[in-house]
C-alpha cells in the first residue's frame, strides 16, 4: 500500500503551492491499480490535466455482477435454452424498480419483457426473459475516444454504402427502362426518324457520338455572332427528340398512338443556376436529367432543360395536367409549347454538361385533368371567395401554394403525410388568427375539401386522424 501511495503522490505533487488535482474512476474492479499508475506517472505536468472518456452504461457494473448472480441462483424455468422469470419475481431478486429498469437496458445482457402474456406451464404472465447469456457477463468492454470515433465511422461507411446501393438500384430502374425514342435533325418539317429500342442510358451514352458525327452543334452555336445565326443553326442544324410513337413517324398531335413516358419542361425565364434546379428536384424527391439549351452555348445564358420520367404512359390529356402539375411542384414556369404531346426537345450537345439528380418517377394519377367548368354545375375545380375577393389560395405563402397544390393535383406519394400536415397547421392557424377574421369560414371550408383530396390520395381514417390531430 506505501508503494502504491508513493506512486499516486508522484502523479499529484503540488506546483506554485496549489496540488493538481486528478481523479480515477475505475468501473472494473478487476482493475489493477498499478497498471494505472504506470500509464500516467510518466506525463509531463502541463499534460496532465485531462480527461479519459469511458462509455456510461446508465448502472454500476459492480451492481450488474451482483445482480447476475442472484438471477444464477434464483431462476428456475428454462424454456429452449433461456430462463424465464416472472416481472415481479425479476424485481424482488434485483432489487428496486429502478435497477430492474437499467439492468434491461444493458444491451450486453440481452434480457428482454414480452409485450403481451405468454402460458408457460400452468402459469400465465408477460415474462422476463434471460437468456444464458446474461450470466457469462464478465464486465464492460470499454473504449477510449479513438475506439468509439473508428466505430461510429464504421457504422456510417457502412450506412453511406447501403444508401448508395438503394441510389443505384433506383436510379437503374429508370435509366434502363425502355421506351420509343423518335430523332430529328433540325425542326423544319414533321418526319422523324423511329428508334423503337431506346433507354435513357443509351439516350445519354449517345449524345457525345451525335455531337461529333452529325450536330457539330457546340462550334456552331460558338461561332455564331447574332442572333439571326443562333436561329438558323437551331431550326436546321441541331437534334432533336419525341419519345411515344407516332402514326408514319410524322410528329402531329392527332398522330399521336400512345408510349410517352418522358415529360420535358425547358426553364427559359429566370435566372436559375444548374443547382437551383436540381434543388428543385431532390426537394420534390424527383429523378431527372438536367442540362443547358442551345442557348447557353450561344451567349451563357443560364437556360435549362429538364427531362423527367412518369411512372406510366400518358395519353395526350393527362400529359398535359402531368406537365402543367410537375412545373407547379417545381415552382417553374412553363410555355404553352410544352403542353404539346408532339413538341420536340432539343438533344443535348455535351455529356460533361448533363446531371442527372436521383430520386423517383413521377407518380401520374396524382395529378387529375381538369374538367371544364359547367353552367349546369357539373364537375369543376372550386374556386372560394370571400368579403375581401382574396381566396387564401392565392396568398404568396409556400403552405398557400401546397394546398392549392393538393386541391388541383393532389400530393404524391412519400411526402403527403407532412405536405398534409403542414397545409391543416396552416389553415387551423387562419382560423385561430383573429386579424384573418375575413378568411375564417372558407379556410373551414377549405379543410373539408382537403381532408376529402386527402382520401382520394390514399390516405385512410387513422392517417388521415394523425395529420389533423
Amino acid at each position: 500500500m506505501a508503494d502504491f501511495e508513493a506512486a499516486l503522490g508522484s502523479c499529484t505533487r503540488k506546483r506554485g503551492g496549489d496540488p493538481d488535482i486528478g481523479f480515477v474512476q475505475m468501473r472494473n474492479r478487476n482493475a489493477d491499480p498499478y497498471s494505472i499508475i504506470k500509464e500516467i506517472k510518466d506525463v509531463d505536468e502541463a499534460d496532465r490535466m485531462m480527461f479519459a472518456l469511458y462509455q456510461n452504461s446508465g448502472v454500476d457494473e459492480t451492481e450488474i455482477l451482483d445482480t447476475i448472480e442472484r438471477l444464477r441462483i434464483i431462476v428456475d424455468r428454462n424454456v429452449e435454452g433461456d430462463w424465464y422469470m416472472k416481472p415481479t419475481e425479476f424485481k424482488k431478486a434485483v432489487g428496486s424498480n429502478e435497477l430492474a429498469s437499467a439492468i434491461r437496458e444493458v444491451k450486453e445482457l440481452g434480457i428482454t419483457q414480452l409485450t403481451s402474456n405468454k402460458k408457460i406451464g400452468k402459469e400465465n404472465a408477460r415474462w422476463v426473459i434471460i437468456p444464458n447469456q446474461a450470466f457469462e457477463f464478465k464486465g464492460f468492454d470499454y473504449k477510449d475516444e479513438a475506439e468509439l470515433f473508428e466505430e461510429e465511422i464504421a457504422t456510417e461507411e457502412n450506412a453511406e454504402m447501403q444508401y448508395a446501393l438503394e441510389q443505384e438500384k433506383l436510379l437503374n430502374d429508370i435509366l434502363f427502362e425502355e421506351f420509343s425514342l423518335n430523332i430529328k435533325l433540325g425542326y423544319v418539317g414533321n418526319a422523324m426518324q423511329l428508334n423503337e429500342t431506346q433507354t435513357l442510358h443509351s439516350f445519354l451514352a449517345d449524345i457525345d457520338g451525335i455531337e461529333s458525327e452529325y450536330v457539330n452543334g457546340v462550334d456552331l452555336l460558338d461561332g455564331a455572332t447574332t442572333e439571326k445565326e443562333y436561329k438558323h443553326i437551331k431550326k436546321y442544324n441541331l437534334a432533336y427528340f419525341l419519345d411515344g410513337t407516332f402514326k408514319d413517324n410524322e410528329r402531329k398531335d392527332e398522330n399521336y398512338l400512345g408510349g410517352k413516358r418522358l415529360i420535358s419542361i425547358d426553364v427559359d425565364d429566370g435566372d436559375y443556376s444548374r443547382q437551383d434546379i436540381e434543388n428543385k428536384l431532390e426537394t420534390q424527391g424527383l429523378f431527372g436529367i438536367v442540362y443547358p439549351t442551345a442557348k447557353y452555348y450561344f451567349d451563357q445564358s443560364a437556360r435549362w432543360r429538364i427531362v423527367l420520367m412518369a411512372d406510366k404512359e400518358m395519353n395526350k390529356d393527362n400529359y398535359k395536367a402531368v406537365v402543367e402539375g410537375v412545373s407547379r411542384m417545381l415552382n417553374l414556369e412553363i410555355d404553352d409549347a410544352s403542353l404539346k404531346i408532339s413538341q420536340l426537345m432539343g438533344y443535348p450537345l455535351a455529356q460533361k454538361d448533363v446531371s442527372t439528380v436521383i430520386g423517383t418517377m413521377v407518380n401520374v394519377a396524382q395529378f387529375k385533368v381538369k374538367t371544364p367548368v359547367t353552367k349546369s354545375g357539373g364537375n369543376k375545380v372550386v374556386e372560394f371567395k370571400n368579403s375581401s375577393g382574396k381566396s387564401l389560395l392565392d396568398f404568396d405563402h409556400a403552405q398557400a401554394r401546397l394546398a392549392k397544390e393538393a386541391l388541383e393535383y393532389g400530393i404524391p406519394q412519400g411526402r403527403r403525410n407532412e405536405s398534409y400536415r403542414q397545409i391543416i397547421m396552416y389553415l387551423r392557424d387562419t382560423v385561430n388568427n383573429e386579424s384573418l377574421k375575413d378568411w375564417h369560414e372558407e379556410a373551414q371550408q377549405l379543410e373539408l375539401a382537403v381532408r376529402t383530396r386527402m382520401a382520394q390520395d390514399g390516405l385512410d381514417e387513422e392517417e388521415m386522424e394523425l395529420i389533423c390531430r
